[in-house]
């Protein structure tokens, strides 16, 4: 009885520590897009310089960081200023340049961006598809070769399972055993 209440004490106390942890690098990420924010307020024609700044040292926060960036570069609303041509092509750049800093969180960074900018989400998962981060994890790079699997038309279909030989080399074709006589009963039939 001793132990376990010693056991859950310490669950608790470990529990509440990793608590304080998880929301400690939260509000870090928050604090770290309230700075591109500033930043890019003060500075708007550096907005391309801050955001690879800011996601190189710190990439976990990639996401914070790309929506800030996009939301400050319009002027803090969500409808944007301008033209949707030139709002668009500025999300596309700030898309680009953290995928660039931070190519591993790429495909997170694509969904943050398209979230703050949904007019944008094909031209962002297009960006994302052609720097090589396809989405699927079947999608094999195969650096710009066809690959071809399977007989091909005019190739005679491919070969079976054994390749084609001369009668008498063994392999010359198929052979059928005869089926075997049913067993005949002996005994009691009653």
């Amino acid at each position: 009885m001793k132990k376990s209440i010693q056991f859950a004490a310490i669950g608790a106390i470990l529990g509440m520590l990793s608590a304080g942890l998880i929301s400690a690098g939260e509000s870090n990420c928050s604090g770290e897009a309230a700075s591109v924010s500033s930043a890019i307020t003060s500075g708007p024609s550096e907005v391309l310089a801050i955001v690879e700044k800011s996601i190189t040292a710190n990439p976990d926060c990639a996401c914070e960081i790309v929506k800030a960036a996009i939301e400050s570069s319009r002027g803090g609303s969500k409808a944007g200023i301008g033209s949707s041509e030139s709002d668009s092509k500025n999300v596309l750049a700030i898309v680009r340049t953290a995928m660039t800093a931070a190519p591993d969180q790429s495909n997170l960074i694509a969904k943050c961006a398209a979230s703050v900018a949904p007019e944008s989400a094909d031209a962002i998962q297009a960006l994302s598809n052609g720097l090589g981060q396809a989405s699927n994890p079947l999608d094999f790079p195969t650096g710009g070769e066809q690959i071809v699997v399977g007989p091909q038309p005019g190739d005679g279909g491919g070969y079976t399972v054994l390749p084609p030989g001369t009668p008498g080399s063994g392999f010359g074709g198929i052979v059928v055993a005869p089926p075997a006589p049913p067993a005949s009963q002996t005994g009691n039939q009653n």
